[in-house]
């Protein structure tokens, strides 16, 4: 291992071609167009974000949340052309969202009494 740390020290690159300009990046953020939250958090929640505005074509969590609940309880009501409408969202990507992705179910087990709990 030693040996080829020694070797490294040895090894030299020159480079004699001309030098190219880094190209600057565009902020696609700039030219996208926005929309408003639908659901906002308070701001004594977890996530300490100001969010104002999301791209179109995108949801945050917490309406991803709301639009998969609401499928969820009425899907007649709510369906995949009803969603992609009302969150300016691509069609195919939300009967995707709708087909594949399954938010778990968080299940709190009340503690059971002394009194419930028999001895056998």
């Amino acid at each position: 291992m030693i040996f080829f740390l020694t070797r490294l020290k040895e090894v030299f690159v020159a480079s004699n071609g001309p030098s190219t300009a880094v190209q600057s990046k565009v902020n696609v953020t700039e030219n996208e167009e926005h929309r408003l939250l639908k659901i906002t958090l308070k701001q004594s929640s977890l996530f300490n974000v100001d969010m104002s505005s999301i791209p179109k074509g995108k949801i945050s969590v917490l309406e991803a949340l709301t639009v998969l609940n609401n499928y969820k309880c009425s899907p007649n009501t709510w369906t995949a052309e009803k969603i992609a409408t009302d969150y300016d969202l691509d069609s195919n990507n939300t009967q995707a969202l709708l087909e594949y992705f399954i938010p778990f179910d968080v299940k709190i087990i009340a503690p059971e009494d002394k009194k419930q709990i028999k001895e056998t």
